[in-house]
């Protein structure tokens, strides 16, 4: 029988199973992989599925330490901004498509997430699937990488590149994809109990080592020092992962080729082997500040192409996360963006504080009382609220991530900001839940050891 009367909600299993589905499906493009499961438009089929569960599923529970309300807000405020904005766009169709397709469609996983995903176990199951679908990510370009298959010259060196005709094609989407799970094995690691999972995480990291240098994306290689930098920041282990980090340096030093040496050298020195990337990407950064300059309000959401090729000047995206909001959506969406991101960091630092603090709460409270037992309520509660701490440290590492990628590409209509959403979302009711559960847990061991004496 259950100590606790409050329990986390029950998804029941077909949504449970569509959802990891659904999540595996997206990240590897099944629809492109397999034509006749676009043709049947499976992935919109798996959408509306969810759709009408999310308004079947019930909105989980509050708490007045963690306030939802404004991760909720500033998504509704943030859409809404950008549909009204796409109505002075330079190109309509295209604008309004991009919003639908990319925008619209997109948030649907910060919704399916926060429902979804609403206890310990159903974060496993989505970090599993989610996982599953990067591990055949890798696996591909380790094949590819033996086999030669998907390598060839690129910007004067050899590169990796990704499955082609997926979202993840060129070296630099493959790279900075990979980049995007890294926090998420950093912090899982360590706690992962099972075997199995450590030997599929360590080759996971083997398959992110292979992409990480292969690709020769110097904006890969740029935002790993930036996450280092980031998990040293956040460390309280900091002589240990120094030591880690030298490690690593002197290994980088002794055993990647030359060339890809040469490739991390020449985002400081401006030289390169062949192409000009690093001046087309200052004139798109500059046209791209012109074209915000000219149009306050923006010129619509992929529009910037269109912009460019009717001045005579380079068609390109804008390559920049920055300058892609302010020339795409003007001063009004540049506003909102950061408004979300202020929100997400700050929702996720007010939820990682509170699960340590729970934590720490419930290792004082079993060290001083007659649960040294070890009974497997407790460790089970020890074991979830690690495991959100574990998520929470890595969504803000993953968010830093994506925000350093964005200094070299333009990164507004990816998914990536809208999962940290349903991350933190999700993580927060599930908070709650296991704060009620520490309470009710300290009182039923109160009364069983410390009974009230019967009176007259």
């Amino acid at each position: 029988m259950s100590e606790y009367s409050t329990n986390y909600p029950k998804i029941i299993l077909p949504v449970t199973f569509l959802f990891n589905i659904y999540v595996f499906t997206w990240w590897l493009e099944i629809g492109e992989r397999w034509p006749f499961l676009g043709d049947i438009r499976f992935e919109f089929i798996l959408g509306a599925t969810l759709g009408v569960a999310t308004i079947l599923t019930p909105t989980g529970p509050t708490n007045k330490r963690i306030s939802n309300v404004p991760i909720y807000s500033i998504c509704i405020v943030y859409l809404l901004v950008l549909m009204f904005s796409q109505f002075f766009a330079y190109d309509f169709d295209t604008a309004w498509n991009s919003y639908i397709n990319r925008v619209v469609k997109f948030s649907l996983m910060t919704l399916f997430i926060s429902k979804f995903v609403a206890s310990p176990n159903y974060l496993r199951y989505f970090l599993f699937s989610t996982f599953l679908a990067f591990f055949k990510i890798g696996q591909e370009a380790m094949i590819g990488k033996i086999t030669g298959s998907q390598v060839w010259q690129n910007q004067g060196i050899m590169r990796l590149h990704g499955t082609q005709g997926s979202m993840f094609g060129h070296p630099n989407s493959l790279s900075g994809k990979t980049l995007s799970l890294l926090p998420f094995m950093w912090y899982l690691l360590p706690s992962l109990k099972q075997r199995w999972l450590k030997i599929l995480i360590g080759l996971q990291v083997v398959f992110s080592i292979n992409i990480l240098i292969f690709t020769g994306s110097r904006t890969g290689y740029l935002t790993f020092i930036s996450f280092i930098f980031y998990i040293f920041v956040l460390s309280t282990k900091k002589w240990k992962l120094s030591v880690l980090i030298l490690l690593t340096a002197v290994m980088a030093v002794t055993f990647i080729p030359g060339q890809y040496q040469e490739r991390f050298e020449s985002s400081f020195t401006g030289q390169e082997k062949e192409g000009r990337s690093r001046n087309a990407r200052i004139t798109l950064l500059k046209d791209s500040w012109e074209v915000f300059l000219d149009n306050p309000t923006g010129v619509g959401l992929l529009c910037f192409p269109k912009v460019q090729e009717d001045a005579g000047r380079r068609v390109q995206e804008t390559h920049n996360l920055y300058t892609q909001i302010l020339a795409e959506t003007g001063i009004q969406g540049a506003i909102c963006f950061l408004s979300f991101m202020i929100i997400l960091f700050r929702q996720s630092f007010i939820i990682r504080n509170e699960l340590s603090k729970l934590l720490e709460s419930l290792n004082a409270w079993q060290n001083r009382s007659s649960a040294k037992r070890q009974d497997r309520s407790i460790i089970n509660e020890q074991m979830d609220i690690k495991l959100m701490l574990c998520i929470m440290n890595a969504t803000i590492v993953f968010l830093l991530v994506r925000l350093t990628l964005g200094l070299f590409g333009h990164d507004l209509l990816e998914i990536y900001w809208w999962v940290a959403a349903g991350i933190i979302l999700s993580i927060s009711k599930m908070y709650t839940i296991a704060r009620n559960r520490f309470e009710e847990l300290t009182q039923v061991h109160h009364q069983l050891h410390n009974p009230t004496p019967f009176t007259n």
